[in-house]
């Protein structure tokens, strides 16, 4: 092979890797869009419309988000504790989260950083038939806590109270 023609079929070679390189951009751009973390506008309208939910006028894709998570849970919900859990930290951004039963009550503590329109109304659909549903939203704040070094009440925002 002559050396112009090696100069040649590297050039073609390095079109055919460009372009080779252009589709496996592309190829990744499909899938990572279609994530729902990674989706907006009309894909995640597209994605809502799978799971059931359509956006409501005027709802930003992070909202939306936080809805088609929470339709997610409610289309797979039996009422289970788990499930409760999950939804209201897709709903909220929650990251802490307690739960508690009593006779026909679930219970859910929660500090978290925003809380949606009809927030009760998603999370009362998923729940079991015949239980009712307390949600209580706790400030950030912690009054109390327990010292590690003595295992006693520590200084808190309200530890000037206990005496």
């Amino acid at each position: 092979m002559a050396q112009g023609d090696e100069t040649i079929f590297s050039r073609e070679i390095q079109i055919f890797a460009d372009q080779v390189q252009e589709i496996e951009q592309a190829v990744s751009d499909v899938i990572s869009l279609r994530e729902l973390d990674n989706a907006t506008g009309k894909t995640l309208e597209y994605v809502g419309e799978i799971v059931g939910i359509t956006r409501p006028v005027g709802m930003t894709d992070n909202n939306y988000i936080k809805l088609i998570k929470a339709k997610i849970q409610m289309n797979s919900s039996g009422g289970e504790p788990e499930r409760l859990i999950a939804a209201l930290k897709a709903l909220t951004g929650a990251t802490n989260v307690s739960y508690y039963e009593s006779l026909y009550l679930a219970c859910l503590d929660f500090t978290g950083v925003s809380v949606i329109d009809n927030l009760w109304n998603f999370m009362k659909a998923l729940v079991a038939g015949g239980v009712d549903l307390r949600l209580n939203y706790v400030d950030s704040v912690t009054p109390f806590t327990f010292d590690s070094d003595t295992n006693g009440l520590d200084n808190g925002l309200l530890g000037g109270l206990v005496t």
